[in-house]
Order: structure tokens, then sequence, then C-alpha cells
């Protein structure tokens, strides 16, 4: 069966070049022939690092490293013990795969790891919003806030944990957050007017969902229930509709909203996934939408070259629930439908940085352990 291909994904295959024939010697590593781990992925598509040489190098500077899968001239992709004995091999023959003498492979079966135990997010120093559902602190206090930006480990600088905020719970070794319609989580630090125009910024979400409903064929007509809002009509808002496609509100002079129905995409299959909303005021198109790596919808927003929020309000946001809010916790937004049949494990968001296809992908893969589906 054939299938089309974004240009991100064309690009991205073009760097692919011929393998090296007749490598067999590879000093501290044995190769094991071609493919990749299944599971136990950690980092990789630096293609900085994807010669055997810089591969090798790479993985003995790296204590978790105990397999790399090399795709010449694209990747170098390694696992750790997640990955046991890499027994079970997948992927084209296009990568060759070596196992590190150094260090004894572990026996053990793979494990499901948490999204957080798989790597690490890319140009982190740059992130404003980092929650993870794992690292979940104290449930009588707040969903833990690991970043800079917004606080760290506590209610005070980061989550506020209301009587409103979701339960945690935790299946098939991810811990998440849990959304039904009445359960909401309030942001304690604000975006202020002048002092935070976005130019550029990027929003991660690890998400499943059974939301349910009439599907929308105009944007116009589409009903949110957000996922992160500081207010569709201010800032900015990522959110579903009734039937689980995706929308991405931004205001600079004007606002703009585009969503993921013409072809017609939805996201309540009650599996995991990894939408990204990247907006970037100098490029064309300049809001791009990612799901589980690969580029699914763009739009260039028109009257944003002076990046968003450049006539906003104070706007204090929630997850799960529309904004309006000009305190914590403050006014909601009653057009917008509280968060439900949805959960969270994971939501990040960046400040100043607009992520690449490349990482967008590194992101995706870092999170699930997993390659997306059309590398396969």
């Amino acid at each position: 069966m054939c299938q089309l291909l974004t240009p991100s994904t064309v690009q991205q295959l073009l760097f692919v070049a011929s393998l090296v024939i007749g490598i067999t010697d590879a000093g501290s590593y044995e190769h094991m022939g071609t493919g990749h781990c299944e599971a136990g992925y950690y980092a990789g598509w630096n293609s900085a690092d994807a010669t055997l040489e810089a591969c090798k190098a790479r993985c003995t500077e790296e204590a978790q490293c105990l397999f790399f899968a090399l795709k010449e001239a694209h990747t170098c992709s390694r696992y750790n013990s997640g990955a046991g004995d890499c027994s079970s091999v997948v992927g084209a023959n296009d990568y060759e795969l070596y196992r590190k003498l150094t260090a004894a492979p572990t026996t053990s079966a793979p494990t499901t790891a948490s999204p957080t135990a798989l790597g690490q997010l890319v140009h982190s120093s740059s992130l404003i919003i980092n929650l993870q559902a794992s690292a979940y602190d104290n449930p009588s206090e707040t969903w833990t806030d690991l970043s800079s930006g917004y606080g760290s480990q506590g209610p005070s600088n980061g989550m506020m944990g209301l009587e409103s905020s979701p339960p945690l719970s935790s299946s098939d070794g991810i811990a998440y957050f849990t959304f039904d319609g009445t359960k909401y989580v309030p942001l304690a630090a604000p975006f202020f007017p002048s002092a935070n125009v976005l130019l550029k910024f990027s929003i991660g979400v690890y998400f499943r969902s059974t939301i349910s409903g009439d599907a929308v064929t105009n944007c116009a007509n589409f009903v949110n229930k957000p996922l992160l809002d500081f207010d569709r009509s201010e800032y900015f808002s990522l959110s579903f509709s009734h039937a689980g496609q995706l929308q991405f509100n931004t205001k600079s002079r004007i606002r703009h909203g585009m969503c993921t129905t013409t072809p017609l995409n939805v996201y309540n299959d009650n599996a995991w996934h990894y939408v990204t909303a990247v907006f970037d005021s100098s490029a064309t198109p300049n809001k791009m939408l990612y799901m589980d790596g690969v580029l699914v919808l763009s739009a260039t927003a028109s009257n944003h070259t002076d990046g968003v929020g450049v006539t906003a309000t104070l706007r204090y946001g929630f997850i799960g629930a529309g904004s309006e809010a000009s305190s914590a916790n403050g006014d909601r937004n009653v057009g917008e439908q509280v968060l439900e049949g949805s959960s969270i494990a994971m939501m990040h968001m960046y400040e100043g940085i607009a992520l690449s296809a490349s990482d967008v992908l590194a992101n995706y893969m870092n999170i699930t352990g997993t390659l997306p589906a059309w590398f396969f």
C-alpha cells in the first residue's frame, strides 16, 4: 500500500545513505545483525553521531548504553536496560545493531516504563512548563512541576493543588491524571502582557482519550475541551472537540484557529498519543501540529508576525479548562467545556523555542521508546 509522505518525512528519508559494507570488527562491541531493539530506546537521531566510530564513542561514554543501532548518516540510536537482551529485534535492514561487550546484557524481560524513564526532552533549558505525573510529589498539594520557570516541587510557584484537581492513576507502567468533565488544574504563574509576547513557543502533551460526540467540520463550530489554555482570545489554547479532534488557537493582532477536520483526524481511540503544537512568528507556515512524531496540520496565521499575546491582558492558565483568569484559579471561559474522557501523563511548554520536525521526533521517541509508524 502506498503512503503519502509529508515534506518533513521526505527530508528525513533523504538523509539515508548506503551502509558501509564488510565491517565485522567493532572493537569492544559485538555485531548482532540488522534491525534495532524493540524497547529501551533513550537517545539518538543526531546525524553527527551516525558513523560507526562516533556511535561507538557515544555509547562508550554513556553508562546506560548497552546496545546501539546505527543507520549511517541518520542516527545512532542507543538502548538501555529496558531492551533486556535485545532478543526482540525489529526494523529494516538499513540498521546495523551492536552490543556493548564491556557490560554484559541483562537477561531480564523488557519492562514497561513510565514515559519519563525513557529519555530527556530536547532543549530542556527552555522549558517553562514540564509536568510529569510520574513525578507527582504529594497528592494533597500539587501535580509536581519540574520546570524552573513555573516553580519546582511545590504548589506555591507551580500548580495549584485544589479540590478540583484530577486524581492520579497508573496502568501499564504509566502514571497519569484523569479528567472526567469536572476536574481541572489551575496554574499559579501567569503570562504578563509586554513581558510575555511569545514570538516562538511549543507545547507537548502525552495523552489518551475516549472523548465522544459529533465530529466538527468547521473550526468556527469547534466546542473546546482544553488540554492547555491561557485564554484563546488573549494568548493560546490547545484543545479537543467532542469527537477527539484537535484545535490550536492563537491570538496576536487577530485570533486564529486551526483544527484537524480535513482530513478528519480524531484521537479518541484510548491509545497513548503525543501531540506537539508549534508556533514560530518568523516562519511560513507559522503554526504546526504534530501527532506521534508526524506533521498532521500546518497553517499560516495572518497578522501574527509580532507574536502571540501582543495585545493581551494578564492571564493565568488552566489544564483541562478554558481561561479568562486574571488571578490564580480565577475566571474560567464558560464557553469552553471542562476536559472529559481523557488522561494526561506529561505536559510541557517551551518559550522562545519553535521545535523542528527532528526535535518533535526526538521527544516522541524519548517519551514512548518507539519509532513512528512510517519508519516501518
